[in-house]
């Protein structure tokens, strides 16, 4: 009779350990892999590399205003106050490699354990070099040497705006999260009917319409918004081999309506189950942030009406000079302190 209490009260210690250790294990377990952060970066301003990109440019006759703009390269030192905001908030990232032209940052710390240096022709093949498209830059990420499956990409505009850990980003199943703002079949006409013959418009519009040929359905009408968006590396060198037109930005030296953007990832990673959708505006709870990213052309004055996790300072071909001041002033009076990352 003892030893079958004994054997009770031992089968309820198991049963209860496996039940706290599933708990543990949906809710608590940190996740066991590495992530890394990947940024884009370039000095427009330096001498050397505007004398190769007005060389090229010239020699291509590269004039879409959308593509050559001078805001495409110019560097108001986004990358410090980006990299501040990440010492914050994203102190869990394993590396932060920066991609860059044979150019590194004066004020970056390069002994930093984290910081990584990768020049292009690391990742790029020697007949597409020299290249100054962002878009051609993008499509090289995954061949990045030691970069981690599991990785955050960026632009030296976007910042982080409160405390996130890794959920943010990746689900408890290691599937990346997607924030999205919904478009209608109403919305998208239109904005066919308007902006049919700019440059964005079809660029925004060429993944969909590989994504239906490719799938033979309909494309879901969503945006990515400018976040720092959670990536699969394998799912990316797979979307490079399934589709020609991606692999090929790499040779687009300047931005063109043919090239492909990343928003093909989330479509292939949707039909594959393995990517979450998230409203933009629907972040859980547990972040005291919300939306997940603000996109901002102008006055960052905004930030002073809202919580997002994410903001990012476009600078375009019609941003003035009195925006620049202003959005630069904010950061600096928004992340005022040095990172670890600065010398």
């Amino acid at each position: 009779m003892i030893a079958r209490k004994y054997y009770l009260l031992l089968l309820l210690v198991f049963i209860t350990m496996a039940v706290c250790y599933c708990i543990y294990y949906k809710f608590y377990k940190p996740y066991n892999y590495p992530i890394d952060l990947v940024y884009m970066w370039v000095d427009g301003n330096d001498p050397k590399w505007l004398e190769k990109k007005n060389y090229w440019q010239n020699k291509l006759n590269a004039s879409n205003p959308y593509a050559v703009s001078k805001a495409r390269w110019h560097d108001r030192d986004e990358l410090k106050y980006s990299l501040r905001s990440v010492a914050l908030y994203l102190p869990w990232v394993r590396n932060i490699f920066i991609v860059t032209d044979n150019q590194v940052p004066a004020w970056l710390n390069t002994n930093h354990p984290k910081i990584k240096i990768i020049d292009h022709k690391d990742i790029f093949p020697q007949d597409a070099l020299p290249v100054f498209n962002s878009m051609a830059i993008e499509s090289r990420v995954p061949y990045i040497p030691g970069l981690s499956e599991h990785f955050i990409l960026s632009n030296d505009d976007l910042f982080v705006n409160a405390p996130l850990s890794a959920d943010f980003f990746f689900t408890k199943k290691g599937l990346p999260i997607t924030y999205t703002t919904e478009f209608s079949y109403q919305q998208l006409q239109e904005y066919r009917q308007k902006y049919s013959n700019e440059m964005w418009f079809k660029l925004w519009m060429l993944p969909t319409k590989l994504f239906e040929e490719k799938f033979n359905m309909p494309a879901f009408y969503i945006i990515g918004n400018h976040n720092m968006s959670g990536i699969l590396k394998s799912t990316f060198l797979q979307t490079l081999d399934m589709f020609p037109e991606f692999k090929n930005t790499m040779y687009s030296k300047f931005r063109t309506e043919n090239d492909v953007s990343l928003q093909l990832l989330s479509m292939v990673d949707y039909v594959n189950g393995k990517t979450k959708l998230y409203d933009n505006n629907l972040v859980p709870p547990k972040f005291n942030c919300s939306p997940a990213g603000v996109l901002i052309h102008g006055k960052p004055s905004i930030l002073e009406r809202s919580t997002p996790c994410l903001f990012c300072l476009n600078e375009t071909q019609i941003t003035t000079d009195k925006i620049n001041e202003e959005q630069i002033k904010y950061l600096r009076q928004r992340f005022p302190n040095k990172s670890e990352f600065e010398k």
